[in-house]
């Protein structure tokens, strides 16, 4: 009696949890959004630029900003995961500023001035 009583217990719960599982997979399917929020906030917060100043300055065609979205919608879409998608945007953001050809961090070029 105590040992079926037991398993009925075990196959309730397991079917609680199966149920639970099936909701959550339903949740995330029908607010797909979500999982890209976080995927954009866990890059963000990696990065140090909070949601609200990145959101505004995207808003307001900031280049860097616009770039970086542009890199995160990129590897969302590719499904790459945030830690690997944090790493390519560290390598991208030093090939971007540290290259001397094309880089925003180049010195300039000198003034030829008649003498």
């Amino acid at each position: 009696m105590i040992l079926e009583s037991g398993l009925t217990s075990l196959v309730n719960l397991s079917l609680f949890l199966l149920h639970l599982t099936q909701q959550k997979m339903e949740i995330m399917q029908a607010y797909p959004q979500h999982d890209k929020n976080k995927f954009m906030s866990d890059i963000l917060k990696t990065l140090h630029l909070t949601m609200d100043t990145f959101i505004y300055n995207l808003a307001h065609h900031t280049p860097y900003e616009m770039l970086l979205y542009r890199w995160i919608n990129k590897l969302y879409t590719k499904g790459i995961s945030s830690e690997e998608a944090i790493q390519l945007i560290y390598k991208a953001r030093n090939i971007l500023l540290l290259n001397p050809k094309n880089g925003l961090c180049t010195p300039p070029e000198p003034i030829d001035t008649p003498s």
